[in-house]
């Protein structure tokens, strides 16, 4: 696909109902700066978040230990591996 160069030419019109450059735009009301109780909330919520999290990763870490020391005090107790039963065909 070859590129293809386009040219715009744009042009300004006035909003409906309104004489152009009357300096009468559409008014709004600047938005209010926010309080810091509002910001102090989002904060404890974010801690909230952050500590649960934590939590998660650490309880999933302990428990894949868990298994993995699990899976090992097994292997070695439970005499010939899966492999081996395999091969000597029990």
């Amino acid at each position: 696909m070859a590129d293809e160069l386009l040219e715009v030419h744009a042009v300004e019109e006035p909003a409906s109902g309104l004489a152009p450059d009357d300096g009468q735009g559409e008014v709004r009301a600047l938005p209010e700066p926010v309080r810091g109780t509002e910001l102090q909330a989002w904060r404890d919520d974010a801690r909230t978040v952050a500590v649960a999290a934590a939590g998660g990763l650490v309880i999933g870490v302990a428990t894949v230990a868990a298994i993995n020391a699990a899976l090992a005090a097994r292997g070695t107790r439970g005499g010939l591996s899966r492999a081996a039963r395999r091969r000597r065909g029990e």
